[in-house]
């Protein structure tokens, strides 16, 4: 075998061997007479399982044509390949809570500030009974939030009964409005027959800067009655008319959060629990259809980022089978303020 011209340093307490063969004494070396005289014995000395260790003396004959840096480079590649896929991670993470690009209807929501913004949510009663998430929500316009500037302050005079539901709860802080619906489905939202507060009409006539759409299809779905072509065909006919009378309003539209398979509370919300996990899904699909159908209406996965896909017996995130409780509406609310709130430079 032919040697390499390349002097190393050897020492006699490591290679004993090569230098009792060679009667080298330690110190400095040539790599050619370590080679030359030891080849044989470094192949037929150092078994791997058995047999003599040939890939050493590829190594050897292939590093005569490598370049003198691509050795170092190779054995930096795990860390090179691990430093990679960390930061992957973060970009995607940074990118999921990114506030949306800025153009049309969404340009306008981020010029000049919060300070004479109004913002409307819309939705069935994880809307109208989410009293923690305008509380966090309105707490995310204090001076140095995302949201600073937005007036929040409870209007209690200017409310009208319509704003009050039957228990009392305030629909309006500031120009942070509640427009739930308790017990509405999405079809009677838009134009069906039973007791709904804040139909798809009067949505259009407060004429909102954001209008964020918590996917209002839980009270379609969760009694088999709605497939997934029926809700996605009922979103689709509600974004139509929305983006035909709100050119200028910046739509955020949620997914909602799983359902429960057990029912919490014995409300019989769901019929059967069985089939909690299909309702979820025809939920997901119908509003994730959304996504880039509509220039003003970007789509967050509220259920994927929060609440998981899969619908478990209970939930430290969940109060009964449909509702968020405080610690879910917290979360959502943080989450919401990233989405919407001020651009970072």
């Amino acid at each position: 075998m032919r040697g390499v011209s390349v002097r190393v340093r050897v020492s006699a307490r490591l290679v004993p061997r090569f230098c009792r063969r060679t009667r080298t004494a330690p110190g400095t070396a040539s790599v050619n007479s370590f080679l030359a005289a030891s080849s044989k014995q470094i192949a037929m000395k150092i078994p791997l399982f058995g047999r003599p260790w040939r890939p050493m003396r590829a190594w050897f004959r292939l590093r005569r044509h490598l370049p003198p840096a691509l050795p170092a480079l190779l054995l930096a590649l795990p860390l090179l390949l691990a430093f990679s896929a960390l930061l992957g991670h973060k970009l995607v993470s940074a990118r999921q809570f990114a506030p949306p690009p800025a153009t049309g209807a969404w340009d306008r929501w981020y010029r000049g500030g919060f300070a004479d913004k109004k913002i409307i949510v819309w939705g069935n009663s994880t809307v109208s009974h989410a009293d923690i998430f305008f509380a966090a929500l309105a707490a995310h316009a204090a001076p140095g939030g995302a949201l600073e500037g937005l007036p929040t302050a409870p209007r209690i005079d200017n409310l009208t009964a319509a704003q009050i539901d039957h228990n009392g709860r305030i629909h309006a802080f500031g120009s942070l409005i509640n427009y739930g619906n308790r017990g509405a489905s999405l079809r009677m939202m838009t134009g069906g027959s039973g007791d709904v507060y804040f139909r798809i009409d009067h949505v259009i006539a407060a004429r909102p800067d954001m209008l964020i759409i918590r996917g209002p299809l839980i009270n379609d779905v969760r009694m088999g009655e709605t497939n997934t072509a029926q809700a996605t065909a009922l979103l689709a006919a509600a974004l139509d008319k929305f983006t035909a009378e709100l050119p200028q309003t910046a739509i955020l539209l949620l997914t909602e959060n799983s359902m429960l398979t057990t029912d919490q509370g014995g409300y019989g919300f769901v019929r059967p629990n069985s089939a909690a996990q299909r309702y979820t899904r025809i939920m997901h699909r119908a509003v994730m259809a959304m996504a880039g159908r509509y220039p003003q209406v970007k789509v967050f996965d509220l259920m994927a980022a929060e609440y998981g896909l899969r619908c478990r017996p209970s939930s430290l995130l969940m109060h009964d089978q449909l509702h968020p409780n405080a610690a879910g509406q917290q979360r959502e609310a943080d989450l919401v303020a990233h989405l919407i709130g001020r651009r970072r430079p």
